[in-house]
């Protein structure tokens, strides 16, 4: 951002300091006619009361504090007599600081199951604490609701992480604007320690968003790369959950991992191999260079390059073609078509081939055995009209049926032509290569076989179409 900008970004945070929050306590409540948490208790189960537990000198003077400032704010209320009481659990965030911060209401209903003990009194919460079941689904549930016309296009919310995005730096005062107007509506407040303006890049859920895409967390990267080799199973737990993270930043992520994997499968005993510590080196130097993930541009067609992988348990043969016919019936729906890609740009192209090519030896080695596609196809007409019926067998077993009425009159002869076509167009669109037709029609199998002479024009121009 230029000085100019910067100067406008500090006008339109003072003129809207309003919507942050300086002091969790003070902040105001979210109209419960907005938004309301509800307990999803079974009525079925008794109340539960714990007994009182000691705790440690530090945790009841951090509890005494915090339950002072909470009912000095109103977010809770001494009760006498609950039938639900729990102790309560003290948790130190990564700045030091006790969790807080309470918005949005508790239902009326439910405030006195939330009751808890403290060493002075019990008390209850009238609004939504962070530690219950489901308030995640409640606070998404707001921020979807608050933000609808803005998700996906200026703003990209979970649950309370908020982004606001703009394409061009002279439009984004504008978006900010109507960010904070949404939440002054509706009384919700910005934590100020946590916010960040005017940024080309920061991190969100754990990943580094910048003006050129998405990007790996380099601290994550940082992480893997200061790990030894695993000496024990629990270490490669860790393992493979801190790649889990990044496994849409890693190609071919099962292959690479598969190592890792097998070992845990192996609970008779642990031995890290050369294959594992082989693998382990091959990917921190993948991460050194983990690509980006792009946006794809709005009308613009996306490519999915599909390849077959050895211990993949998604494409275990290299003649899927079948597979792919399956996949097109259900995919068709969502306008996701599949079609073989003849041409790519010289570079992708021999980069997919490089990745993806075998370790052992400098060959790409594809098998592939020519099976036989069949078509049954029937054509009839009567008096109220004609149709026809296809049904095309894959390789691989797969059935694939269409039944479909002819929207003009035509003789049972012509119907069956008309199938036999349906047929063919089928498969050349399915691209199938090696095809073999089956028709019940003993005059159209023998014009096609060049066994009976073709008298009528109709039927002359039927079979020179289907040839």
């Amino acid at each position: 951002m230029d000085d100019q900008d910067k100067v406008e970004m500090l006008l339109l945070l003072i003129q809207n300091v309003d919507v942050f929050a300086w002091n969790p306590y003070e902040v105001p409540e979210v109209d419960p006619e907005f938004i309301v948490h509800r307990l999803n208790v079974d009525p079925s189960h008794p109340p539960k009361k714990q007994r009182p537990r000691r705790s440690a000198k530090e945790h009841a003077e951090a509890v005494i504090d915090e339950v002072r400032r909470l009912k000095e704010s109103g977010a809770i209320r001494e009760t006498f007599f609950p039938e639900w009481l729990a102790n309560t659990v003290v948790v130190r965030k990564k700045n030091g600081k006790w969790r807080g911060y309470h918005q949005i209401a508790l239902a009326p209903e439910d405030q006195e199951k939330t009751a808890f003990i403290s060493p002075k009194a019990n008390y209850h919460y009238t609004v939504m604490p962070f530690g219950l079941k489901n308030v995640g689904a409640t606070y998404q549930r707001m921020m979807t609701r608050m933000f609808r016309d803005k998700i996906g296009c200026t703003v990209e919310v979970y649950i309370d992480d908020i982004v606001i995005k703009s394409k061009r730096v002279m439009q984004h005062t504008n978006d900010l604007r109507e960010v904070f107007e949404t939440l002054r509506r509706h009384k919700l407040r910005l934590n100020a320690e946590k916010c960040a303006f005017g940024v080309s890049a920061g991190k969100f859920l754990g990943y580094l968003i910048t003006s050129r895409e998405i990007e790996v967390n380099p601290d994550q990267i940082e992480a893997i790369k200061r790990l030894n080799p695993p000496s024990n199973p629990k270490e490669v737990q860790v393992l493979t959950g801190m790649l889990a993270a990044l496994n849409r930043f890693i190609s071919k992520f099962a292959d690479r991992c598969r190592p890792f994997y097998q070992l845990l499968k192996k609970w008779a005993g642990f031995l890290w191999n050369e294959e594992c510590d082989q693998a382990f080196r091959d990917l921190k130097d993948y991460l050194v260079r983990a690509p980006m993930l792009a946006t794809p541009k709005p009308g613009e067609d996306l490519f999915m390059y599909l390849v077959v992988s050895e211990h993949a348990s998604l494409l275990k043969r290299s003649d899927f073609t079948g597979r792919i016919v399956k996949w097109g019936t259900r995919l068709g729906s969502f306008d996701i078509r599949y079609r073989p890609r003849h041409s790519v740009k010289g570079q992708v192209l021999a980069d997919f081939v490089a990745e993806f090519s075998p370790k052992s030896s400098g060959e790409m080695i594809c098998h592939v055995e020519a099976r036989m596609w069949r078509v049954f196809v029937d054509g009839a007409s009567s008096a109220p009209g004609a149709g026809a019926r296809i049904i095309i067998f894959s390789p691989e077993g797969i059935r694939l049926e269409h039944s479909y009425r002819l929207g003009f009159r035509a003789s049972n002869n012509e119907a069956e032509y008309e199938a036999l076509l349906a047929g063919l167009r089928s498969v050349l669109k399915i691209g199938a290569r090696n095809v073999e037709v089956l028709s019940d029609s003993r005059l159209v199998v023998n014009q096609v076989r060049e066994i009976l002479k073709r008298r009528d024009p109709r039927m002359k121009a039927y079979l020179h179409a289907a040839k």
